[in-house]
């Protein structure tokens, strides 16, 4: 909410804990690791749309753009000073953060693993689509050849029975 980020503000010095938890924020948001995290928080938080932006981030968009972050975000919430339970003690808005960055990277680093195999399966469904597309063709071709080879039978049965005709009348 963003009463709680009021909060998180308002220290001139956070604590080591906050900074800790900001940083992957911060550097899910802006694309790059902040030099002065506690100086891009301040100015980031006090966006209007700081909020929105988060509820509204794409992990697929920023795995495409920035796929040479995740392995650097991964070390940052699997430090052992990434600590969301003592996140929670010195900021409740620290911690909200932590829990939404520790969410995203982890859905960032699922993501990009899922890719090749999303990119397969699409492969794949085209090609069925494709095999399907064919296989409807060769059923209409199949139905014309069967159509033109009936016409042909008939035909022939017909031309059988005039010359059968022909033959009784100039027995006659």
């Amino acid at each position: 909410k963003p009463k709680w980020l009021g909060g998180g503000r308002a220290f001139k010095s956070p604590p080591v804990i906050v900074l800790t938890i900001i940083k992957p924020v911060l550097t899910l948001c802006q694309g790059e690791v902040p030099a002065n995290p506690w100086q891009s928080f301040r100015k980031a938080s006090g966006r209007r749309e700081f909020i929105n932006d988060l509820a509204s981030f794409n992990g697929d968009q920023f795995v495409m753009k920035s796929p040479e972050l995740l392995p650097v975000l991964k070390k940052m919430i699997e430090a052992p000073d990434f600590n969301l339970h003592n996140a929670k003690r010195a900021s409740f808005a620290a911690h909200s953060l932590g829990v939404w960055a520790e969410a995203t990277i982890r859905r960032c680093i699922v993501s990009q693993h899922l890719k090749p195999t999303c990119a397969e399966l699409d492969r794949v469904a085209k090609g069925r689509q494709n095999v399907i597309y064919q296989s409807e063709e060769l059923k209409k071709a199949a139905a014309k050849v069967i159509s033109i080879h009936i016409k042909a039978l008939i035909d022939a049965e017909e031309k059988d029975r005039r010359c059968i005709d022909v033959t009784a009348a100039a027995a006659m």
